[in-house]
């Protein structure tokens, strides 16, 4: 299993009993792939904002080289009051987080962190949380300068302009049937294209589903296919502090090799600092400087998102997890995890863990998901339920099929009716 941590999670908010499993000590898997599904209000963006949270939370500890021993609970509420999750604790309210790297517990009202592993074994990830209220972002105009907004929203705002004014005068292709995204950095707006008669609106007047599509892919778009530029672009920004630690950290990382090894290490990352590119680098010098300096910095991307299929036909949400998937198999260490309501994003994922089953030539490796690399929840009564069978690699979509069979009782019903007349 592909893990990415586990977790445990009891009176949360919705969440009451959790996790119940014996021989996992009510611990469950977050997945380098995960979907969460589950009736609104349940707590599928509970578990997903609190994962996030821990991730984070790790994540600054070592990469800015926080004293963990100094993080108290009210630190904790604060990070939780970010994700509009601080008042979902209760005197009862028990969380574990686990990782190779470190335990966060809390406990009778008292947060504690134990470390498991030296820091430079951890890989640094670039936690992205996409929120559901994310067509805020195409409706509301200059949406980065409003004050107050949710920490996920602004985030998203940040990196979405950012990715944004990178295309320059470039049309973006949409992977939905006819239409290209651009932006006009003159005026901070941006556009829909049609294809078809080639007209143009703000993304502010465009459909609901394409505000809400077009921050997802810009943004997965943008973080799943520059974290080698991005990497190397944040050499360049180092203080002489950050020079020094990283060296440090490479003879550290190298000190069984022989000197010659380290010296060029070094003179690669020095290069490499100097000019922010990886032109003058072998491809060897480029693998082995990101290898060397993972615990520090970005090697990979952690898509969070809320309903993917959010507000779009059911062929577009299939377009939309395809390309998710084929965004998170950009690189062996990215991850997905995703909360949705939709019977035709877990039929596509069951379709790519299939085919990855049986090397399926009528699908694209660049979209297949290993069974192995794959977790699947129902939240339901306060209940995290796993319904992912691995012995057959498939998801159980009895709660959602449940509601086209009613429908359809229902309607024979009446059709029965009608005939007997």
């Amino acid at each position: 299993m592909s893990e990415i941590c586990k977790l445990k999670i009891k009176n949360f908010g919705p969440i009451k009993n959790g996790y119940s499993n014996s021989s996992t000590n009510d611990f469950f898997d977050i997945s380098r792939c995960s979907v969460i599904i589950g009736e609104q209000g349940t707590g599928k963006s509970t578990v997903a904002k609190l994962a996030s949270t821990l991730l984070w939370l790790e994540k600054d500890f070592i990469q800015k080289e926080q004293d963990y021993s100094l993080f108290t609970k009210n630190d904790f509420f604060t990070l939780c009051k970010n994700q509009k999750i601080e008042n979902y604790f209760s005197d009862k309210t028990y969380i574990c987080f686990k990782d190779s790297i470190f335990t966060f517990e809390y406990k009778d009202k008292e947060f504690s962190i134990m470390k498991n592993d030296e820091f430079s074994n951890y890989e640094g990830k670039k936690i992205m949380y996409m929120p559901s209220e994310r067509n805020l972002i195409s409706v509301i105009d200059d949406a980065d300068e409003i004050s107050g907004l949710p920490y996920s929203i602004s985030s998203t705002v940040e990196e979405f302009l950012k990715a944004s004014k990178l295309l320059g005068n470039d049309l973006k292709k949409l992977p939905l049937n006819g239409f290209n995204y651009l932006y006009d950095k003159s005026t901070n707006t941006g556009f829909i294209q049609d294809n078809k008669d080639n007209t143009k609106v703000k993304l502010s007047s465009a459909s609901s589903g394409l505000q809400s599509f077009v921050p997802l892919f810009i943004v997965t778009d943008y973080l799943s296919n520059n974290v080698t530029k991005d990497f190397f672009e944040k050499l360049k920004r180092f203080s002489i502090k950050d020079r020094n630690r990283a060296e440090n950290l490479i003879r550290f990382n190298l000190s069984q090799q022989d000197k010659s090894k380290i010296d060029e290490t070094i003179t690669s990352f020095r290069r490499a600092c100097d000019t922010g590119l990886t032109k003058d680098l072998s491809d060897s010098d480029v693998k082995m400087l990101m290898e060397q300096l993972k615990s520090i910095m970005n090697i990979s991307f952690f898509n969070i998102v809320e309903e993917p299929e959010q507000n779009l036909f059911p062929a577009s949400q299939i377009e939309t997890i395809k390309y998710l998937v084929i965004c998170l198999n950009a690189n062996k260490k990215n991850s997905l995890l995703i909360t949705t309501h939709s019977p035709f994003v877990l039929s596509a994922l069951n379709n790519f863990i299939l085919a990855a089953k049986i090397s399926s030539k009528e699908i694209p490796e660049s979209l297949y998901i290993f069974s192995d690399d794959f977790s699947a929840y129902l939240i339901q009564d306060g209940n995290i339920i796993d319904i992912f069978d691995k012995s057959y690699s498939l998801i159980d979509t009895t709660v959602i099929d449940d509601c086209a069979t009613l429908l359809n009782t229902q309607y024979d019903s009446i059709y029965n009716q009608e005939t007997n007349k």
